[in-house]
Protein backbone atom coordinates (compact mmCIF):
# COMPACT_ATOMS: atom_id res chain seq x y z
CA UNK A 1 0.00 0.00 0.00
CA UNK A 2 1.25 3.45 -0.94
CA UNK A 3 2.12 5.78 1.81
CA UNK A 4 0.23 9.16 1.77
CA UNK A 5 2.38 12.21 1.00
CA UNK A 6 3.82 13.87 4.01
CA UNK A 7 2.95 17.42 4.86
CA UNK A 8 5.78 19.69 5.71
CA UNK A 9 4.95 21.55 8.86
CA UNK A 10 5.01 25.37 8.78
CA UNK A 11 8.10 26.86 10.39
CA UNK A 12 7.64 27.88 13.93
CA UNK A 13 7.43 31.59 14.56
CA UNK A 14 10.54 33.18 15.91
CA UNK A 15 9.99 34.65 19.29
CA UNK A 16 11.18 38.18 18.50
CA UNK A 17 7.74 39.76 18.78
CA UNK A 18 7.39 40.59 15.06
CA UNK A 19 4.11 39.57 13.51
CA UNK A 20 3.96 40.12 9.73
CA UNK A 21 0.97 42.23 8.65
CA UNK A 22 -1.83 40.63 6.75
CA UNK A 23 -2.04 41.73 3.14
CA UNK A 24 -4.62 44.46 2.85
CA UNK A 25 -7.00 44.68 -0.08
CA UNK A 26 -7.89 48.27 0.75
CA UNK A 27 -5.56 49.77 -1.90
CA UNK A 28 -7.02 47.58 -4.63
CA UNK A 29 -10.56 48.51 -3.57
CA UNK A 30 -9.72 52.23 -3.72
CA UNK A 31 -8.16 51.78 -7.16
CA UNK A 32 -11.21 49.92 -8.49
CA UNK A 33 -13.63 52.51 -7.09
CA UNK A 34 -11.60 55.35 -8.62
CA UNK A 35 -11.39 53.55 -11.97
CA UNK A 36 -15.14 52.97 -11.95
CA UNK A 37 -15.79 56.65 -11.22
CA UNK A 38 -13.55 57.75 -14.10
CA UNK A 39 -15.21 55.34 -16.53
CA UNK A 40 -18.65 56.45 -15.40
CA UNK A 41 -17.74 60.12 -15.87
CA UNK A 42 -16.31 59.48 -19.36
CA UNK A 43 -19.36 57.46 -20.38
CA UNK A 44 -21.66 60.21 -19.14
CA UNK A 45 -19.73 62.88 -21.03
CA UNK A 46 -19.89 60.86 -24.25
CA UNK A 47 -23.61 60.24 -23.85
CA UNK A 48 -24.27 63.93 -23.16
CA UNK A 49 -22.20 64.95 -26.18
CA UNK A 50 -24.03 62.52 -28.47
CA UNK A 51 -27.43 63.63 -27.20
CA UNK A 52 -26.70 67.34 -27.69
CA UNK A 53 -25.25 67.09 -31.18
CA UNK A 54 -27.75 68.05 -33.87
CA UNK A 55 -25.64 66.80 -36.76
CA UNK A 56 -22.26 65.16 -37.21
CA UNK A 57 -19.25 67.45 -36.87
CA UNK A 58 -17.95 68.84 -40.11
CA UNK A 59 -14.35 69.28 -41.03
CA UNK A 60 -13.27 72.72 -42.10
CA UNK A 61 -10.67 72.64 -44.85
CA UNK A 62 -8.93 75.12 -47.09
CA UNK A 63 -10.60 75.54 -50.48
CA UNK A 64 -7.33 75.11 -52.34
CA UNK A 65 -6.79 71.70 -50.76
CA UNK A 66 -10.18 70.19 -51.62
CA UNK A 67 -10.02 67.20 -53.93
CA UNK A 68 -12.18 66.61 -56.98
CA UNK A 69 -15.61 65.35 -55.92
CA UNK A 70 -15.48 67.00 -52.48
CA UNK A 71 -18.75 68.58 -51.33
CA UNK A 72 -18.85 71.62 -49.05
CA UNK A 73 -21.08 74.38 -47.73
CA UNK A 74 -19.99 77.51 -49.54
CA UNK A 75 -22.95 79.65 -48.44
CA UNK A 76 -21.93 79.38 -44.79
CA UNK A 77 -18.43 80.69 -45.45
CA UNK A 78 -18.60 82.64 -48.71
CA UNK A 79 -15.54 84.80 -49.11
CA UNK A 80 -13.49 82.62 -46.75
CA UNK A 81 -10.73 80.30 -47.86
CA UNK A 82 -11.93 77.77 -45.24
CA UNK A 83 -15.17 75.85 -45.76
CA UNK A 84 -16.97 73.02 -43.97
CA UNK A 85 -16.55 69.78 -45.92
CA UNK A 86 -19.51 67.39 -45.84
CA UNK A 87 -20.40 63.99 -47.19
CA UNK A 88 -22.06 64.49 -50.58
CA UNK A 89 -25.13 62.59 -49.31
CA UNK A 90 -25.72 65.30 -46.70
CA UNK A 91 -27.03 68.79 -47.47
CA UNK A 92 -24.43 70.92 -49.27
CA UNK A 93 -24.39 73.64 -51.85
CA UNK A 94 -21.17 73.11 -53.81
CA UNK A 95 -18.90 70.39 -55.17
CA UNK A 96 -15.37 70.55 -56.59
CA UNK A 97 -15.22 69.35 -60.21
CA UNK A 98 -11.62 70.17 -61.10
CA UNK A 99 -8.41 71.61 -59.67
CA UNK A 100 -5.87 73.55 -61.68
CA UNK A 101 -2.43 74.80 -60.78
CA UNK A 102 -1.73 78.16 -62.41
CA UNK A 103 1.78 77.92 -63.75
CA UNK A 104 2.51 81.61 -63.96
CA UNK A 105 5.24 83.57 -62.23
CA UNK A 106 3.77 86.97 -63.10
CA UNK A 107 2.10 89.37 -60.71
CA UNK A 108 -1.44 88.80 -59.44
CA UNK A 109 -3.61 88.67 -62.62
CA UNK A 110 -6.84 89.86 -60.98
CA UNK A 111 -10.30 88.38 -60.86
CA UNK A 112 -11.19 89.46 -64.39
CA UNK A 113 -8.36 87.29 -65.73
CA UNK A 114 -9.58 84.29 -63.74
CA UNK A 115 -13.12 84.79 -65.02
CA UNK A 116 -11.96 85.09 -68.62
CA UNK A 117 -9.57 82.15 -68.40
CA UNK A 118 -11.44 79.74 -66.12
CA UNK A 119 -15.13 80.68 -66.51
CA UNK A 120 -15.47 78.89 -69.88
CA UNK A 121 -13.12 76.11 -68.81
CA UNK A 122 -15.26 75.35 -65.74
CA UNK A 123 -18.42 75.35 -67.88
CA UNK A 124 -16.84 72.70 -70.14
CA UNK A 125 -15.70 70.77 -67.07
CA UNK A 126 -19.27 70.51 -65.75
CA UNK A 127 -20.50 69.26 -69.13
CA UNK A 128 -17.94 66.42 -69.00
CA UNK A 129 -18.04 65.84 -65.24
CA UNK A 130 -21.82 65.68 -64.77
CA UNK A 131 -23.82 66.00 -68.00
CA UNK A 132 -27.18 65.76 -66.20
CA UNK A 133 -26.20 68.56 -63.83
CA UNK A 134 -25.10 70.65 -66.82
CA UNK A 135 -28.67 70.53 -68.14
CA UNK A 136 -30.17 71.39 -64.73
CA UNK A 137 -30.98 75.14 -64.66
CA UNK A 138 -30.60 75.25 -60.86
CA UNK A 139 -26.94 74.24 -61.03
CA UNK A 140 -24.50 77.12 -61.18
CA UNK A 141 -20.90 76.82 -62.28
CA UNK A 142 -18.07 78.91 -60.99
CA UNK A 143 -14.47 78.99 -59.99
CA UNK A 144 -12.66 79.67 -56.76
CA UNK A 145 -9.07 80.84 -56.88
CA UNK A 146 -6.32 81.80 -54.55
CA UNK A 147 -6.47 85.40 -53.45
CA UNK A 148 -3.79 88.03 -54.03
CA UNK A 149 -2.08 87.33 -50.71
CA UNK A 150 -1.96 83.61 -51.46
CA UNK A 151 -0.67 84.33 -54.96
CA UNK A 152 2.27 86.29 -53.55
CA UNK A 153 2.98 83.37 -51.21
CA UNK A 154 3.13 80.99 -54.17
CA UNK A 155 -0.31 79.37 -53.80
CA UNK A 156 -1.51 79.54 -57.39
CA UNK A 157 -4.57 77.37 -57.84
CA UNK A 158 -8.08 77.50 -59.28
CA UNK A 159 -10.89 75.05 -58.52
CA UNK A 160 -13.97 74.64 -60.69
CA UNK A 161 -17.06 74.25 -58.53
CA UNK A 162 -20.73 73.68 -59.21
CA UNK A 163 -23.78 73.64 -57.03
CA UNK A 164 -27.15 75.03 -56.19
CA UNK A 165 -26.93 78.28 -54.26
CA UNK A 166 -30.69 78.36 -53.56
CA UNK A 167 -31.44 74.80 -52.46
CA UNK A 168 -28.93 72.56 -50.77
CA UNK A 169 -28.58 69.15 -52.37
CA UNK A 170 -28.08 65.80 -50.68
CA UNK A 171 -26.44 63.94 -53.53
CA UNK A 172 -23.30 64.31 -55.61
CA UNK A 173 -23.49 65.94 -59.03
CA UNK A 174 -22.76 62.65 -60.76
Amino acid sequence: MAEPPRRIPAPLPVEDGYVPPEKSKRGMRIFLVALGAVLLACGGALAWSAANRSEPPRNVERLGELGIGTCFDWSEHEGSMNVPVVNCNRPHDAQVMARHIVDDRAAWPGEAWFEEEYGPRCERTLRNYAPDAYDDPAIEVGWVATDEVGWRQGHRWVSCVAGDSVNKRSEPLH
